[in-house]
């Protein structure tokens, strides 16, 4: 963009079109693109990552459930709330310099 002849850059006025092959399956909300695959409800996750976790570790990792394999991986099985919920959790696994192996969507357990 370069500057007007008054010294001020032109503003862009040119309208995209809503839908185009590169947004399809994206829904329009706000004015922001949003996915129409939302994620609302809580879901159940396994997720696997290298190395084995100690008791200890559950402080960090709420109502998951740590279960150490014997083939040197961890799997942490638990309900996520929301989508926002499982970014914090992998961000989480990411600050602890864990390995992420898998992240699964399962089905929910059957009620007992």
């Amino acid at each position: 963009m370069s500057p007007n002849d008054d010294g001020y850059y032109a503003r862009c006025t040119e309208r995209k079109p809503l839908w185009s092959p590169l947004n399809r399956g994206v829904a329009r909300s706000h004015g922001r693109m949003r996915s129409q695959h939302t994620m609302d409800a809580p879901r159940f996750y396994q997720i696997r990552v290298s190395g084995h976790l100690g008791s200890e570790w559950g402080e960090w990792f709420g109502d998951f459930t740590i279960d150490n394999q014997p083939n040197g991986e961890a799997t942490l099985t638990g309900v996520v709330a929301d989508q926002a919920a499982l970014h914090g959790l992998l961000q989480q696994l990411f600050a602890l310099n864990l390995t992420l192996i898998a992240v699964n969507r399962l089905e929910p357990p059957a009620p007992a």
